[in-house]
């Protein structure tokens, strides 16, 4: 979380110049130096026979090589922890402490200036493990400054940055002076995003993309997906995760394309289906990993995987890629499956909710002149549901009147933009006539037509001029000034 913080003013304007280096620690556990840690314990006023007894458990493992199966000779090591030892990482911690105590140390320096933020906790690095974070602000001589302390904190402790895998990040520098500070590092220079502890660490809202990574990997379980669903729902009609306000389109309609009539919300079941079916077409190819040898070993054992049944003493996870794979069958079949050469997720997805009858009114509601909040009371203004309600209420109104303006506007020789213009005004309409029907059922109070009508050209050209197309002619250009 304080990664995340770091970084969110990164690519924004007038924010003073930052500097963040992940770095790589190469081979960690291997190169610690023994002299280095036995002083470090010895510093920190450990009892001295305890750190006898520690680095004798550190200094006295001997190693053998294994040569065609058979075991040859022994030598001792001299550098580095055992990974396996449940003292190894407490070890390693209080090697990483003389970093700390460097930084601090260093961050007095009247050279030094700290990463905007973090001057008030003097903040100079974040560490887990061996997983290392420095920042600083973007100028040459902090930047310096930390390098040299990690440079100092390497040739004492044996721990030293894997260049190739580390990475410096920068806001507000010129190209100038972090081509500079990449010569002097070494490292890499990256742009967000970037992984910091398995987290995607970035500067603007994560995309679907690294959302859908945890659905990807692992089967969620039915109860997870149906109150994800039911939160999307809530937030949908009434802006808060838990409401039981009644909702106005049936779900499944909502997660249809907007093209169909929907608002290209996913159903999280079925797309949880559809990116587990990876599984499924892995095993079908018989794609060389390890994952595959150890279920064709354990489980299948050369039997026919479409036809295959999982044994009731399986794990959960592997009945629920089978139930998957039944799933999947009611729409593909063995040889389409082994016809794709690449697994794609939103394909498969599209043939599992299959086809909608196309609208005809989707590029009228979702014209990218409309305001926002126009688009959504538009899509709901052209629902049959609404129709259904207005019928049962004994409403008479006739939406065929709205259907042959779309169809007038959508048919005539009028360029492009002029119909977008056109479409704005209607759903604009649409809107701000609902919105009056609200003001006088709840407040008493009726605007006039003359003050609706001044109120959509009003919006409507507020509208497009911030949003004005560069592709429109001089010609629709002065149309539009005109109006």
């Amino acid at each position: 979380m304080v990664v995340q913080d770091l970084v969110r003013q990164y690519g924004r304007k007038g924010v003073k110049p930052s500097c963040l280096m992940k770095i790589d620690l190469q081979k960690a556990y291997d190169t610690v130096d023994w002299q280095f840690l036995q002083e470090m314990l010895e510093q920190l006023e450990f009892p001295q026979h305890f750190v006898n007894l520690v680095m004798q458990c550190v200094s006295t493992p001997m190693f053998s090589l294994m040569f065609n199966g058979s075991m040859h000779g022994f030598f001792k090591s001299k550098r580095g922890l055992r990974q396996d030892d449940p003292i190894s990482p407490l070890l390693f911690v209080i090697c990483m402490e003389y970093l700390s105590r460097l930084l601090h140390k260093m961050s007095d320096m009247p050279l030094f200036d700290f990463h905007p933020r973090c001057r008030e906790i003097k903040l100079t690095h974040l560490c887990f493990a061996d997983d290392l974070i420095l920042c600083c602000k973007g100028e040459y001589p902090s930047i310096l400054l930390l390098l040299k302390t990690f440079k100092l904190f390497s040739v004492s402790s044996g721990l030293k940055a894997n260049q190739q895998k580390s990475s410096i990040y920068c806001h507000g520098m010129s190209d100038t002076e972090v081509q500079r500070v990449v010569d002097v590092s070494g490292f890499t220079r990256s742009n967000l995003p970037f992984k910091y502890l398995g987290v995607p660490i970035c500067s603007k809202k994560i995309s679907v993309a690294q959302c859908s990574h945890l659905a990807q990997i692992y089967v969620l379980p039915k109860s997870v997906l149906h109150d994800i669903g039911r939160i999307c729902r809530a937030f949908l009609w009434s802006g808060q995760a838990y409401s039981q306000k009644p909702r106005n389109v049936a779900w499944d309609n909502t997660c249809c394309g907007k093209q169909f009539g929907g608002l290209g919300f996913r159903d999280i079941i079925l797309w949880n289906t559809a990116a587990m079916g990876k599984y499924v077409w892995a095993l079908t190819i018989k794609q060389d990993n390890v994952w595959i040898k150890w279920i064709s070993s354990v489980y299948l054992k050369d039997g026919d995987w479409w036809e295959y049944k999982p044994p009731v003493a399986a794990s959960w996870y592997w009945k629920q890629i089978c139930k998957t794979k039944e799933h999947l069958k009611q729409f593909f079949t063995q040889s389409n499956f082994r016809g794709m050469t690449t697994y794609s997720v939103k394909q498969v997805y599209e043939t599992i909710i299959g086809n909608k009858p196309r609208v005809h009114w989707d590029k009228v509601v979702w014209n990218r002149l409309n305001n926002p909040k126009h688009r959504f009371i538009g899509w709901l203004a052209m629902q049959p549901e609404l129709e259904a309600v207005k019928s049962w209420l004994g409403m008479s109104t006739n939406s065929n009147n709205l259907t042959r303006l779309i169809n007038q506007i959508g048919h005539s020789r009028w360029s492009k933009f002029k119909k977008q213009v056109y479409y704005a005004v209607l759903m604009a309409a649409v809107y701000l006539i609902w919105n009056c029907r609200n003001t006088s059922f709840w407040d008493n109070y009726v605007p006039t037509v003359n003050h609706t009508v001044n109120k959509v050209k009003q919006v409507v050209r507020g509208r497009i001029h911030a949003v004005m197309p560069k592709s429109v002619s001089k010609r629709d250009s002065e149309w539009f000034m005109s109006l």
